[in-house]
């Protein structure tokens, strides 16, 4: 299966050979038109927009979905659909797109685990063949003759790539290209051989079904293919890995030897996609059959044996907490902030080391138990105890995981005790002794004392709870007033942050809202290729306005004066009884409006009655009674946080900080477009009430643009609020623009570093969430160590489970820039090759015999650790610890999803692990 699994990834090398041959340059991805202009808009000024669509108006597609879409105008609804279910790296832009992705996937790998399985059992019974050449089948020396001419076949391409060797054309196609076809031919032939005469043999009904149903579906992928129009060709073409610019289609119309290969890589994908949910639906079949057997009982008799065999053998939880007990003893003695004006990193140091240490101890113990269980009960022969009575093997394999989880809850609940414990008495006994410090200082007068001691308690507190952010989307505008996609560049690490100079219009622009388009598309809208996604980046009005404060009714009024302008936009050409009842809901409307009006006037009434009592009474206490009986009636101005840092040219003033302003633009204003290079900038939205105030000032939203000065404080966060009154009517959309005001100096900033803190929730709720986060990479780790403890020894299966938690823990960005084609200075082998000759990344190599070698093992190895990424889980995604140390509140929504992301990851592996339990003859 090994060697079959070869020679396809040889053949699919010949096939990217034809797109992205290695003579391009080192690092150079074959992406769409868009991603190609995203790296060149920083350094090119915005063009100003076409006349456009109502602002906000844009696709919302995902990114894999973008290509497709400029093809379905060619294609019939059906042809687009049976496309793009059949595509295994698009997802369906429909609710139920990702679950149909994931199911692609395990699709995939249960296509491979099935031919996988069945090639094994036809090697191991075939019978003594009647005609030999050397002792061997003559398919079996042809299927290994393929192999080596493939590999040859791919050197060559590398070579003619490479300019080495000339590229020898056979009716349009490359040479080596047709052999390598030639290769997937005869490992095919191979491969049906194999597979007809085992599953004949052994007279699997079942089996034979499915191998039917696979022919069927790649007749049918076939079939598809052969209808689309060849004008839909060329917009799959980036999809597919190939260039835009790569010429697919003739003048007249047909299709060019590139296009063959093209619709032929169409054609592969599709079928292995629909093969797959043919084998999907034999092993959900198999999989269901065997869930209605499994009984609870037998299930928590696993789960005990797992349990007490944890506890009471390896005695490794008892290590795990005793070892966290003696690191913890230790730890306040190397943990201290940097200085003591950094009082807010100590928060963050403790909440990061302690969950971390909780992680780490937590991996070690799952790596060693689980995948050394199974192992040693076979070893040790006490399996036969369990085998010989009526348990299931997917209940062997569940009751393990159900008692090593419960184990692991212990341990968490355990950990994240002691954990809470120690924080109070570190980081809330420091908290106590800055307000006992404060008290003195302001006891003997000493103001400024009192004031830094607040700060740093007031930064402390903000890290010890749970902020809900609300981010915008980041543009710029330089020193000469031309808008940008970054700022400047002045050489740090960090190529997150970019800056803006000091004392000029260079400023930093925040924009929120619903369906906004991407930066690149706001920039440059008359660009070439498909626009980007748009972005949701709504500031969430139900959270910021209180319920029946003046704010909140005069959002109530706007929302009314919307609902009336969209009926009103519905009345063009509709019949007669349809306008009637539009016209009864705009009265009903009008009534509603009438009365939140005259609500809205008490409450301002009343507000304004309870701040004229107040400055007239001369009591105090009487005073501020009504002051906060007023304040009640107001919604709370909005938070708004910013963690900016500071560029210094020069020293400037001893003891003078930097300076900044910061303005808030209501978007019914002009000042902040939603294209900022538009030479007739518009408001964002539309003032639908503008005409009943004829162009006097609106009382129900005083001013339009709020702006102020604030010092910017480095390693601080820095905060500042806006009334609610800018909000109303905003529908969740609204601007924030920074300007730095000192000369010489440059503030940096990426898109996170302001935000609107829309709540902020409860810190032992979030530590508990990010607890949660730990509990679900064990569990995604106990699935694979059970998985791998069913068919490997223990070392081997220990070193597997170590594999996939390193290799997505740490290696999974590198994993996922090998499937998308962006990684830089090329493969494994190329990549070696340049750090031993100390090349750059960006530099050609020459086309010397070594360089073409280590790119021909690079066409045949990439390809298959690309495949990684469907296979090994993204730990790092179920890692919310970073949260939690930065005060940021982990979102129910969040963890939902990474909850679906354990369970997409530890499901199949757990079922994988049943059905190798299922075959293996734990006797032998």
């Amino acid at each position: 299966m090994s060697a079959l699994s070869f020679l396809l990834m040889l053949c699919w090398a010949q096939a990217g050979g034809e797109q992205a041959g290695p003579d391009a340059p080192p690092g150079s991805s074959t992406q769409p038109a868009q991603a190609i202009v995203t790296e060149e808009a920083p350094g090119t000024p915005a063009p100003a927009p076409a006349p456009a669509a109502a602002p906000g108006a844009g696709g919302d597609a995902g990114p894999m979905v973008a290509p497709t879409m400029a093809a379905a105008e060619q294609m019939e609804p059906w042809q687009y659909w049976v496309l793009l279910i059949g595509d295994p790296r698009a997802t369906v832009p429909v609710w139920w797109g990702p679950p149909l992705s994931w199911a692609k996937v395990v699709s995939l790998a249960g296509l491979l685990g099935w031919v996988g399985a069945w090639v094994l059992s036809s090697l191991r019974g075939r019978r003594r063949p009647k005609v030999t050449v050397g002792g061997a089948r003559p398919i079996d020396l042809a299927l290994l003759l393929a192999i080596l001419v493939g590999i040859g076949s791919v050197f060559v391409r590398v070579a003619q790539g490479s300019g080495q060797l000339a590229d020898v054309q056979v009716l349009g196609v490359s040479a080596s290209s047709l052999v390598g076809l030639l290769c997937l031919g005869v490992g095919l032939l191979w491969l049906e051989v194999v597979l007809w005469s085992g599953i004949l043999r052994q007279r699997s009904v079942g089996d034979m079904l499915v191998l039917l149903g696979i022919h069927l579906a790649l007749v049918f992928a076939v079939a598809v293919t052969l209808s689309l129009p060849s004008g839909s060709v060329q917009f799959l073409a980036p999809g597919l890995g190939m260039s835009p610019e790569t010429m697919l289609i003739n003048a007249d119309g047909s299709l060019t030897p590139s296009g063959v290969v093209a619709l032929t890589l169409v054609a592969v994908q599709m079928s292995l996609t629909y093969m797959g949910f043919v084998v999907l639906l034999r092993i959900t079949l198999l999989v269901l059959a065997e869930v209605a057997r499994v009984r609870p009982r037998r299930l928590y008799a696993m789960g005990k044996f797992s349990w007490v065999e944890s506890f009471r053998k390896t005695r490794i939880p008892w290590a795990v907490l005793v070892i966290f007990l003696l690191i913890l003893a230790f730890t306040h003695w190397f943990l201290q902030p940097p200085d003591a004006l950094r009082q807010a990193e100590l928060s963050r140091l403790y909440v990061g080391t302690l969950m971390l240490l909780s992680s780490i101890l937590l991996t070690i113990m799952v790596a060693i138990l689980t995948p050394i269980s199974l192992p040693n009960d076979i070893r040790f022969q006490t399996i036969y105890t369990i085998v010989t009575k009526p348990v299931r093997r997917l209940e062997v394999v569940w009751g393990r995981m159900f008692g090593f989880m419960a184990v692991v809850t212990v341990l968490i609940l355990a950990l994240g005790g002691i954990s809470l414990i120690y924080l109070d008495r570190n980081v809330g006994g420091r908290i106590e002794e800055l307000r006992a410090e404060i008290a003195e200082a302001e006891e003997v007068g000493l103001t400024n004392r009192a004031s830094q001691l607040a700060s740093q308690l007031d930064q402390l507190e903000t890290r010890m709870s749970a902020r809900l952010p609300v981010d915008g989307s980041l543009t710029f505008i330089d020193s000469v007033g031309e808008p940008r996609i970054k700022g400047i560049d002045v050489g740090q690490e960090l190529e997150i942050r970019s800056f803006v100079e000091g004392a000029t219009q260079a400023e930093a622009s925040w924009l929120f809202g619903e369906n906004i388009p991407h930066p690149v598309d706001r920039l440059f809208p008359n660009r070439p290729g498909m626009p980007f996604p748009t972005q949701s980046k709504a500031v969430p009005l139900n959270l910021l306005l209180v319920s029946g404060t003046v704010e909140d009714l005069a959002n109530q009024i706007y929302e009314l004066a919307y609902a009336r302008m969209e009926l009103e936009s519905q009345k063009q050409g509709v019949e007669p009884s349809e306008l009637s009842r539009i016209n009864a809901r705009i009265t009903r409307i009008e009534e509603q409006r009438a009365s939140l009006n005259q609500q809205y006037q008490d409450l301002v009434g009343r507000y304004v009655d309870l701040m004229e009592q107040a400055q007239a009474t001369e009591d105090e206490a009487e005073a501020s009674r009504l002051i906060d009986e007023a304040t009640a009636l107001r919604s709370p101005d909005v938070p708004v946080q910013m963690t900016f840092t500071v560029y210094r040219t020069t020293k400037g003033r001893p003891g003078e900080p930097v300076y900044a302003s910061i303005q808030v633009v209501h978007p019914f204003s002009s000042e902040a477009p939603m294209f900022p290079g538009d030479p007739q900038p518009g408001p964002l939205i539309f003032d639908p009430l503008a005409q009943e105030f004829g162009g006097q000032a609106n009382p129900l939203i005083p001013e339009l643009v709020y702006s102020d000065t604030f010092d910017v404080r480095e390693y601080y966060t820095n905060k500042w609020s806006f009334p609610a009154s800018m909000l109303v009517g905003s529908r969740g959309y609204l601007t924030i623009q920074v300007q730095c005001l000192s000369p010489t100096q440059y503030l940096g900033m990426a898109e996170n570093d302001l935000f609107i803190v829309a709540s902020q929730g409860s810190f032992l709720a979030n530590y508990l969430k990010g607890l949660a986060g730990i509990w679900l990479q064990a569990m995604v780790l106990t699935a694979i160590g059970v998985w791998a403890g069913t068919f490997l020894s223990w070392p081997v299966a220990l070193l597997i489970t170590v594999f996939f938690f390193v290799a997505g823990e740490i290696f999974f960005p590198i994993l996922s820039q090998l499937a998308s084609g962006q990684l830089t200075g090329g493969g494994p082998f190329e990549s070696m090759i340049r750090m031993i000759s100390h090349e750059n990344q960006m530099s050609d190599l020459d086309a010397t015999l070594g360089v073409i070698l280590a790119k021909s093992l690079d066409a045949i190895v990439v390809p298959i650790m690309s495949l990684l990424i469907f296979i090994v889980p993204n730990f790092s995604a179920m890692d919310l610890s970073n949260l939690v140390a930065d005060g940021f509140a982990i979102q129910w929504q969040t963890l939902g999803a990474n909850v679906l992301l354990a369970l997409a990851y530890a499901l199949p592996f757990s079922i994988a692990g049943y059905f190798i339990l299922k075959h293996r003859e734990v006797a032998a």
